[in-house]
């Protein structure tokens, strides 16, 4: 073999390897994009008197900032939360439909469709939207870039785990109070 390591034996560096730059880049401006998305429809909201809720603006922008210039000690922090949040609102979704008489709920739907099914609408999408950061960050060139940083590869499960919590103790909590002697 003159000394030369066989090809399959070799450490392989490959495209592969940089990849996780092809799979950040996307991810982060994703990110940026629904925070500034956010940040838009807060205004909107403002300016027209509207309520608004949401946690993304800001923290959505930052957070693709880093996740986009592969930040290590911060891509510990995305995948941890978009499993939190996918539990929290797959959970959400799953639970919530149960709480309500369906009489109740179908006169809301009703009366406020478009809310309704907006509602809905909007909690599929970003569902889905968070699933896709959180397999795009547990990607294996990105597993490959924890590994280098010396960042943990471990699935989040406590992250599932919280946030599946939360809706299961909101249901839990709504189901006594309609259920107990003061809901009488």
């Amino acid at each position: 073999m003159n000394g030369c390591a066989h090809p399959q034996t070799a450490p392989v560096y490959t495209r592969e390897v940089e990849d996780y730059r092809h799979i950040l880049k996307p991810v982060g401006l994703a990110l940026i994009a629904l925070g500034l998305l956010d940040i838009g429809f807060m205004i909107y909201c403002i300016m027209h008197q509207m309520r608004y809720s949401s946690s993304f603006n800001i923290f959505a922008v930052i957070s693709g900032i880093y996740v986009w210039m592969a930040h290590p000690s911060y891509l510990k922090v995305v995948p941890r939360a978009a499993a939190f949040l996918v539990a929290a609102i797959g959970g959400a979704l799953v639970v919530f439909p149960f709480l309500l008489p369906l009489d109740l709920q179908l006169a809301e739907l009703r009366i406020d469709t478009l809310k309704i099914t907006t509602g809905i609408v909007v909690s599929l999408v970003l569902l889905g939207f968070l699933l896709w950061v959180y397999l795009q960050l547990r990607a294996p060139p990105v597993l490959q870039y924890y590994e280098r940083e010396k960042l943990s590869t471990k699935t989040p499960r406590l992250a599932f785990i919280l946030g599946a919590a939360i809706p299961v103790a909101g249901g839990i909590a709504l189901y006594l109070m309609m259920h107990g002697a003061d809901a009488r």
